[in-house]
This record gives C-alpha cells, sequence and structure tokens, in this order.
C-alpha cells in the first residue's frame, strides 16, 4: 500500500469514529433530557400533593373530612374519628399514608397505600381496591384571610344535635348505643369529656360493658368506614349527657 493510500485510509477511519462519536453524543444528550424530564415531573407532582384535601361526608355534605399532607413529610386528619395520620409518602403513582388508628382504648399502628387516579392543582383522585375516593384542596391561607370577614355564625353553621334515650354500653372493644325501640348500634365519640367518668362511677368499674340507661344530645356523623365503627350503623357525636343512670 502507497503511503498516499494508507493516509486516506486513516482519514476515512477517523471521520467514521467521529460520527460514531456524535451519535453516541446526541443518543446521551437525549437520555439525559428525557432522565431530567421524568425528575421535574415527579418532583412537580410531590409539590403539587402537598395541601389540605378534603371531601364531603357520604349523606352529610355540609361536613367534610380530609388530610393535610406537609412538604416535610408530616400528615393529620381531619375530622376523622377514628384514624390518626402521622406520615406520608409518594411512590409513584402510590399515595403511602400512615398512622394510627384509635379505639376503644387500643392505639393500632397502620399503613395504606392509595393509587393515584388523578392529580391536578385543585383535585385529587385515590382508589384503593374497588374504593375510589375523590378530594378537592384547599386553599388554608386565603380561607383564613376571607373567613376574617364572615360572622363566624356563617363560617361554621350550629351543629344539628338530636336527643336520643337508649341502652350505653362501654366497654374495652365496645363504644356503643342502642336507641329505644330499635335494634341498630351507633358507635358513641365523647365530646363532653365526661362520659366515661361518670359511666365508671355508675358502674363501679372501668370500662367493664355494663348497660346504662342514658339520654343524650348527639350528632350523627353518618356510616364511618374507619377502624371499630365499621361495624356499626353510624357514628354519635356526643355533646351534651341529660341522664345516666343503670
Amino acid at each position: 500500500m502507497s503511503i498516499l493510500a494508507y493516509r486516506y485510509s486513516l482519514f476515512i477511519n477517523y471521520r467514521v469514529f467521529f460520527k460514531n462519536s456524535r451519535i453516541k453524543m446526541n443518543h446521551l444528550k437525549c437520555t439525559l433530557l428525557v432522565f431530567s424530564a421524568v425528575l421535574l415531573t415527579a418532583c412537580g407532582k410531590n409539590e403539587n400533593i402537598v395541601g389540605k384535601w378534603m371531601q364531603a361526608v357520604p349523606g352529610l355534605p355540609e361536613l367534610k373530612q380530609g388530610f393535610v399532607l406537609e412538604a416535610d413529610g408530616k400528615a393529620s386528619s381531619v375530622n376523622m374519628a377514628t384514624l390518626s395520620y402521622k406520615a406520608w409518602q409518594q411512590e409513584g403513582a402510590f399515595l403511602i399514608l400512615s398512622g394510627k388508628s384509635v379505639g376503644n382504648h387500643q392505639v393500632l399502628p397502620f399503613s395504606d397505600t392509595l393509587h393515584i387516579e388523578k392529580l391536578t392543582q385543585d383535585s385529587l383522585i385515590l382508589k384503593k381496591g374497588e374504593l375510589i375516593l375523590r378530594y378537592a384542596k384547599e386553599d388554608t391561607i386565603s380561607q383564613k384571610k376571607l373567613n376574617e370577614n364572615i360572622p363566624a355564625s356563617l363560617i361554621a353553621p350550629a351543629k344539628k344535635t338530636l336527643s336520643v334515650k337508649g341502652k350505653l354500653i362501654i366497654g374495652t372493644e365496645v363504644r356503643s348505643f342502642i336507641p329505644e325501640g330499635s335494634d341498630e348500634a351507633y358507635w358513641v365519640i365523647d365530646k363532653t369529656g365526661k362520659l366515661y367518668q361518670q359511666y365508671d362511677k355508675i358502674t363501679k368499674g372501668v370500662k367493664n360493658g355494663i348497660p346504662v340507661y342514658a339520654e343524650l344530645q348527639v350528632e350523627d356523623m353518618g356510616k364511618s368506614n374507619e377502624g371499630f365503627a365499621a361495624n356499626y350503623k353510624s357514628v354519635y357525636h356526643i355533646h351534651k349527657i341529660n341522664k345516666l343512670h343503670k
């Protein structure tokens, strides 16, 4: 091979080498761009889900419940009788809520994994099995400023309480009230701070499950799907004790 032919061969090989190198570099750049876009999208979702998410309680549209997700991973429940959220994390399309289930003097740790079906700036749809949960985002800062100019009676309307009479039973795993003339049992949550003390005094024990007669002012919170309360027809919040005796 002549020197001229050898140099020409080297020239062709260098051109092929640099061409392939440019293709590989372009491919690498595209890969990095796609990866960056995925990261930005993930971060955007994580920031978007932070906030206060609320939904109307079935059968009680004026009452809302939900949870608050904070940027540092802390979580809290809003108007949930037996669930106390403590922390949250997002793993891809799943929201993981963890905390404690409270009821019958038992506090049990739990963790819920929910699939994020849809997430926008002001709406969140979660799915767990066949259950679909729809939430709306509340702007707590704007709402607080708005509420400053609204009468308190309009912000928090008076509770709709019922006068009920019947049998009250409080035990280790029982918070039961059965109205007169009914076989349906209601889970009760004391809002007076006095019920359990009075019950123990009358029954001469500590949550010993002895039936007592009770006349109460209660607020019907509707059916609950949380913890022990899920086994009852509905949840009663007790706001006043009119009578309590054997």
